[in-house]
């Protein structure tokens, strides 16, 4: 079992199952953490991030939040991807996922990774930089062109998404 925990960005989606309120929704996803051992990463705010850091409280697991224009920068997106810099490394990072949402879940996989190393399971960098390049992700601003024409599909299933997918479009 690793400890590792990421916890990404908690919005209201799947309602029926894990409450009305993001307070519900944080409880519920937040009820991966159970051990003192558990290491947990999270780029979330507010109403969020108060129900995971009181869950981590309540079981001494240790809590990292990633701070958007502090832990990681986004820098770009285009059709190739995404570049950002994590935590002042001396050169940006990219991921073929495209939106700037997608540098706060790459970094947090990023954070996971350092977190992961120190626990005895290292990766190099030239590794971690050539997994971000083969990332792939279908249906997710996926650009397809046909018979000339631009197509984009993307299962934004929740308005976070529709807002991320709308930002990235524009």
């Amino acid at each position: 079992r690793l400890p590792v925990k990421i916890i990404t960005s908690i919005s209201h989606d799947h309602t029926e199952i894990l409450g009305k309120t993001l307070a519900a929704i944080a409880k519920e996803k937040a009820g991966i953490v159970n051990h003192a051992e558990d290491h947990v990463i999270t780029a979330n705010a507010g109403t969020a991030l108060r129900v995971i850091r009181q869950r981590c409280l309540s079981v001494d697991a240790q809590l990292t939040v990633l701070r958007d224009g502090k832990d990681f920068v986004w820098q770009e997106t285009d059709w190739q991807g995404t570049r950002f810099i994590f935590q002042n490394a001396s050169r940006a990072f990219k991921t073929r996922l495209i939106g700037r949402h997608q540098a706060e879940n790459t970094a947090l996989a990023l954070a996971a990774l350092q977190k992961l190393a120190t626990l005895g399971f290292p990766a190099t960098e030239n590794d971690v930089r050539k997994g971000l390049r083969a990332v792939n992700w279908p249906g997710r601003m996926q650009r397809i062109v046909h018979k000339g024409t631009t197509l984009v599909l993307d299962g934004a299933h929740n308005p976070a998404a529709a807002r991320a997918l709308a930002r990235t479009v524009r």
